[in-house]
């Protein structure tokens, strides 16, 4: 995670004034919406942090994006502030930081689900449902493909790893034939 400690640092400031004022979830959604834009645009990434700019300079462009993004005050000024310290590059971090947080505190767990073949809308209520039974929070999942795998699923949340592909199963028969031999 770009900026390790000091990222959780400045979530963890964000986010007990979102819990604080009761807006932790729209000061999330400014902040996806904030951190997205900055992701996506090497424009702004080369501006906000150019030193030949003031710091007034480039402050003056976060609240003009700030502002055709629709974001609040609290997440505007919040991206100044890490103008003004040098440390809008931890952005994303702060994101991901910020983003545990709100899923902690609302009792959500983030699943990487990777089949071999795109799931469908009812699969991918049925993989939730189970996912939500064994961890005992609600589930959001996250997808991706992967042919390597043949058939199948596997799923992340966190360090844990549920690997139900056929690769996998096919790896275990192979490893028992080999001790059987």
């Amino acid at each position: 995670m770009a900026g390790g400690g000091i990222a959780l640092r400045y979530a963890k400031a964000l986010f007990e004034l979102g819990v604080e004022e009761g807006n932790a979830r729209v000061l999330y959604k400014d902040l996806e919406t904030l951190t997205e834009a900055y992701r996506q645009s090497d424009e702004l990434r080369t501006i906000v942090s150019a030193p030949s700019l003031r710091v007034e300079q480039r402050k003056e462009v976060l609240r003009a994006v700030a502002q055709s993004l629709k974001l609040g005050v609290l997440v505007t000024n919040f991206a100044q502030l890490l103008v003004d310290k040098g440390r809008l590059s931890a952005l994303e971090g702060i994101f991901t930081s910020f983003q545990r947080l709100l899923d902690e505190k609302e009792g959500i767990v983030r699943a990487q689900v990777t089949s071999a073949q795109k799931l469908a809308p009812a699969q991918l209520g049925r993989v939730k449902q189970v996912l939500a039974r064994l961890t005992g929070k609600k589930v959001e999942l996250e997808t991706d493909t992967d042919p390597d795998l043949i058939g199948g699923m596997v799923a992340r949340i966190g360090d844990k790893v549920y690997d139900g592909s056929l690769r996998n199963q096919l790896r275990r028969l192979r490893d028992a034939a080999m001790q059987e031999a």
